[in-house]
């Protein structure tokens, strides 16, 4: 008999935290616009929290992950932006926006680190030579 009563409270239980994850699904996309709107509202601080929890959530969530790369790239934390960039291409990689910012995240990476090089060591020839390349790439793609 108390074989039964503990099949059924655990039956139960399995039960309740099926509705408890269905629950936080349903408000997976209120959420979603919540933090959309402080996002365009430049609370990035406010909108990062609720887009970390809607990825712990639904990790499969993949317009999150893009969401969190672009706060990453707006308060200059690259590598994290390029790391939640990449989820959301695992995720999703047809969605061309994602692997734009992956791309455009990754050539601010490149800059910085030649910027910190060029720092440490301003008469090497070889960082000078990619310097002049690479302003002289970005001049003709504004072109």
């Amino acid at each position: 008999m108390q074989t039964k009563y503990s099949i059924l409270i655990l039956a139960l239980l399995v039960f309740l935290a099926g509705c408890s994850s269905m629950k936080h699904q349903d408000q997976a996309p209120i959420r979603l616009q919540e933090a959309n709107n402080l996002y365009i509202q430049g609370e990035l601080t406010q909108s990062e929290a609720i887009y970390r929890q809607l990825v712990k959530q639904s990790p499969g969530l993949s317009i999150a992950w893009f969401q969190l790369g672009n706060i990453y790239v707006r308060t200059h934390q690259l590598e994290a932006a390029t790391d939640a960039f990449q989820s959301a291409i695992r995720i999703n990689p047809d969605d061309e926006r994602y692997w734009t910012n992956l791309i455009l995240t990754q050539i601010k990476q490149a800059e910085f680190s030649l910027s910190k090089a060029r720092k440490r060591h301003p008469d090497a020839q070889y960082l000078n030579r990619l310097t002049i390349d690479l302003v002289q790439k970005k001049h003709e793609s504004a072109n």
